[in-house]
Parts: structure tokens; sequence; C-alpha cells
């Protein structure tokens, strides 16, 4: 019996030192896992931005995403400077009009005109196309309140781009003008 009690007693030792062995291994193995997770996870997010700039090192990388945050401001009033197609004529209309009342001259007419003979053909961006605007005032107009008008117009958000305008002075009438149609520029998508 004593040969198989120390058989017993080998085995259960055996057993005790594998049950041991694969604890070890497991806990290890989790830890390994959790380490090698967290590496692939940011390696991939550098390798994403790798990927999109090219081969540019971490700290380049991180100057592109301080230029984007520095940008986006004049990236979001770049997008409001265009108008939507459907309803732009509401909203320069109503916007010339709180202009004119604010300085104190009338607008008599208001409609879509077509591109004028005089303009060249500009190269058009992707989506976006000008619309064309006639203006007509109540004259006779005082040149100072006609400068005060169109700089309000082209200081304007969405886009107003005055494209032409012909005047004549009044006889005996130092600061007064007789404006002939107005016409502007809107960009609409």
């Amino acid at each position: 019996m004593k040969k198989g009690q120390s058989s017993a007693t080998n085995l259960r030792t055996l057993l005790l030192f594998v049950v041991i062995i694969m604890a070890a291994v497991i806990i290890g193995g989790f830890l390994f896992a959790g380490n090698w997770l967290s590496t692939s996870a940011n390696d991939s997010k550098t390798k994403n931005y790798t990927s999109v700039s090219g081969n540019l090192s971490s700290s380049e990388i991180i100057n592109l995403q301080g230029d984007i945050n520095t940008h986006r401001v004049a990236s979001i009033k770049a997008t409001g400077l265009i108008m939507p197609a459907n309803s732009f004529e509401n909203v320069i209309h109503q916007d010339l009009n709180n202009y004119a009342a604010d300085i104190g001259i009338s607008i008599t007419s208001f409609g879509l005109n077509q591109k004028p003979s005089y303009m060249t053909t500009d190269v058009p961006i992707s989506g976006i196309q000008s619309q064309f605007i006639s203006v007509s005032l109540g004259n006779p107009v005082q040149f100072a309140k006609l400068l005060e008008f169109i700089e309000a117009m082209e200081s304007n958000t969405p886009k107003i781009k005055l494209t032409g305008m012909s005047m004549d002075s009044l006889s005996n009438q130092n600061d007064l003008v007789s404006v002939k149609p107005i016409i502007i520029e809107v960009y609409t998508e």
C-alpha cells in the first residue's frame, strides 16, 4: 500500500501544481490580452489619422487637429454665406427692406433678374449657383444714405454682392442722386 499511497500523493501534488500553473496562465493571459487590446486601440486611432494625413508624426497630427479647431468658426461662417435655393428670395427681400427702413430710403420693386451681360463668367463652385436680383429704389436718394445702404448689403450674412449700379446726379441738388435698378448677386445651393 505504500506504493499506491505515494502514487496518489504524487498525483494529487501534480494535479495541484497543474491547477496553479493553469491559474497563472489564465491570469497572465487575461492581463496580456487587456494590455494588447489597449495598445491596439491606440495604434488603430493613430493609424486612422496617419492613413488620412499620410505619414505624419503624432505631433503633426495634433497640430492639424488644433488648426481644424481654430478654423471651425470660419467654416461655420462660410456655410452661412450661402442660402438654400428655395428660400433666398424671401430672406433677401426681408433683409433689404430692413436695411432700407433703418437707413431711411425706400425700395419700390424687387425681382429676379438674368445674369448681366457685362459680367464675366466665373468658374462655378460645385453645388453653388449665383442668383441675380434687381432692386429699384425710390428716387431721389441722398448719396450718403445710398452708400450706407450698399455697405449694409455687402456686409450681410448671407452674402449679397453688388454687381451693377448706375446713377445720375440731380441738378441743383448737391447730395441727391437718381439710381437706376441695382443688380445684386446672391449665392445659393
